[in-house]
């Protein structure tokens, strides 16, 4: 299957994954969230868009293209938007709280989109460890939780996205085109 046909089919991963993308331009980034999330949202699932300010109206708008409903999702927190939390223990927290509120109203599933560049930011290189140990300990061992946690080639460090890998075990599960992008 070349490239192209790829374009649009999510990677089939099993609830409790807890994957890392790497993407190297927009619309690489673009190529892992949207699939990711598209899925999600068939199959009934909360999900999470968590990211920067700026990039958020570029995935949205993608979305929306491939699902017209999309504002209807947002209105209904089917899918959450947010940028990250100051600290990798806030963020946990906000999904800890999130999830376990869905939960109760009969969700079954959660997708998890993370742009870490937007934690990054806020946080040092070795905080961000610390919200990938949270990440694994409290939400994925905790909900029924797909998460994908995407980082920018062009921003994060090449130690970083070792680390990254590192972080993502289950990453090496599956198909590594899937889970890297242009």
């Amino acid at each position: 299957m070349s490239a192209p046909d790829l374009e649009d089919e999510a990677v089939a991963v099993t609830q409790g994954s807890h994957l890392c993308g790497i993407y190297g331009s927009d619309a690489g980034r673009l190529e892992l969230v949207v699939p990711f999330l598209l899925e999600g949202l068939l199959k009934q699932s909360v999900c999470f868009l968590i990211a920067p300010a700026r990039p958020q109206p570029k995935i949205l708008n993608a979305l929306k293209k491939k699902r017209p409903s999309l504002s209807a999702d947002i209105k209904a927190r089917r899918l959450i938007v947010s940028e990250h939390q100051k600290s990798p223990a806030a963020q946990v927290r906000f999904f800890e709280i999130a999830m376990k509120k869905a939960q109760d109203k009969g969700v079954e599933s959660f997708r998890l989109a993370g742009d870490m560049w937007g934690l990054r930011l806020l946080v040092s290189a070795k905080q961000m460890v610390h919200l990938e140990l949270g990440l694994e300990r409290v939400i994925v061992q905790r909900f029924p939780v797909v998460a994908l946690c995407t980082y920018d080639a062009r921003k994060f460090t090449g130690v970083e996205l070792l680390d990254a890998l590192r972080d993502h075990q289950d990453t090496l599960k599956y198909p590594i085109g899937r889970t890297l992008a242009r």
